[in-house]
């Protein structure tokens, strides 16, 4: 049985700002790039357990997970009750992660 996957608001606007970023810089690239992620999404319909945890979930203190395509990671989280996935971030593997408090707090 398969998962319904969602993406939130704030993932869809980070993956078109992460697309037109690459565009701009290598558009052939970023057309296969934006065809991997989709592929990946796509995948978290029969498998989300599959991948890691996501280090979002120490300091957001919810059973997160990711999935890392190429230079990107998905955050997502699993309701299996209703078997859902909600894709919550798109974001570059060298931002900050969600939630992670400043070295100066």
């Amino acid at each position: 049985m398969s998962y319904a996957v969602r993406m939130t608001p704030t993932a869809e606007a980070q993956l078109a700002a992460a697309y037109q970023y690459l565009h701009d810089r290598a558009p052939k690239s970023a057309r296969q790039w934006l065809r991997d992620v989709y592929q990946a999404i796509d995948a978290l319909e029969a498998m989300p357990l599959k991948f890691g945890v996501a280090p979002e979930a120490k300091y957001l203190g919810e059973p997160l997970r990711h999935r890392i395509v190429r230079s990107h990671r998905i955050i997502y989280r699993v309701d299996e009750s209703e078997r859902v996935v909600q894709i919550l971030y798109v974001r570059h593997g060298a931002q900050k992660v969600v939630g992670e408090p400043d070295r100066d707090e």
